[in-house]
């Protein structure tokens, strides 16, 4: 039994609904019901009972309601005193997936070396992936979340920074790779590897309807833990692999190459922050996450093939 879990447990407790629950958690539905199940193995018995038109606790997880409630609390009330005493430092806390820490960042960083007064060298990193980003930015864990393309809703705000075209990640001796642009109907036939798409439900939801689209309702889908491992399972195994051109970038590897895809799926990097944050400092941040976005040159990235 985790905290995640018991969170998704709370949230589903109070709306009755797995879909609700999962939008307020900035979850995927299929991520909440995970976790529920896992906590119904860790307790050994249902807590709720699910029908095509309800969701009802059972006599157990009322029970079991009664028991964490006023524990969870006293924790959530620890955890808003403890972050009390972290604002008090002068850093901004800047949340970031992999990748677009990756390419990003070390922008942030140039810039806070030119500028050592500034707000641009008082900020810190942290390492989370999207819905963690939403939550932590939303309950002020941290003070700017760096993801891709996000639906922000109150309190939430985002901030596009640039958009970025999917591209295939291929063997330079594979057959797409002779082609300027891979369209996607071709890969009806393909194993397509792609990260997890619990890592960010918004791209994912993207990538499910332009697969739709093209109709690869039937196409292998595999997903890789981590997207620097992608370039090395498609040299390894001469599979596809589908992700944002800034994989170029930050994984070029010897025998592979990228190519557009078409239609063009654009992807958005941007900046998810409060709607009531006002520290004028961020603005500093801001623009220079902007730069840094701008200067990403990919205009030799689909005639890579990664040879030193």
């Amino acid at each position: 039994m985790n905290l995640r879990q018991l969170e998704c447990f709370l949230m589903v407790a109070d709306e009755l609904h797995f879909g609700r629950a999962a939008e307020r958690l900035h979850l995927s539905p299929a991520s909440v019901s995970e976790a529920i199940a896992g906590l119904e193995k860790a307790v050994g018995s249902r807590l709720f009972d699910r029908t095509s038109r309800r969701v009802s606790l059972t006599a157990h997880g009322r029970a079991f309601l009664a028991d964490v409630s006023q524990p969870y609390a006293q924790l959530e009330r620890a955890h808003t005193a403890a972050l009390a005493r972290a604002r008090q430092r002068p850093h901004v806390r800047v949340a970031h997936t992999p990748e677009l820490g990756q390419v990003l960042l070390p922008g942030l960083y140039a810039a806070g070396s030119r500028e050592r007064d500034s707000a641009l060298a008082r900020w810190l990193p942290q390492l989370m992936h999207t819905p963690e980003q939403m939550r932590a930015v939303e309950e002020r864990k941290v003070d700017l979340g760096l993801c891709w393309s996000v639906t922000a809703a109150p309190p939430l705000a985002s901030i596009a920074l640039r958009e970025f075209p999917v591209v295939a990640v291929l063997s330079a001796d594979d057959p797409l790779a002779q082609q300027p642009a891979v369209r996607l109907e071709l890969l009806k036939s393909r194993t397509v590897l792609m990260t997890p798409c619990r890592d960010n439900p918004f791209i994912a939801g993207q990538m499910q309807t332009a697969f739709a689209r093209a109709g690869l309702l039937t196409a292998e889908v595999r997903e890789v833990a981590r997207f620097d491992e992608l370039p090395l399972q498609v040299a390894a195994a001469r599979l596809v692999g589908l992700h944002p051109a800034t994989i170029a970038v930050a994984n070029r590897m010897p025998g592979v190459v990228f190519r557009p895809i078409e239609p063009a799926l654009p992807v958005i990097a941007c900046v998810i922050l409060r709607d009531d944050n006002t520290d004028p400092t961020l603005s500093q941040l801001l623009d220079a996450l902007h730069e840094s976005a701008a200067s990403i040159d990919l205009s030799a990235v689909y005639s890579w093939n990664s040879q030193p």
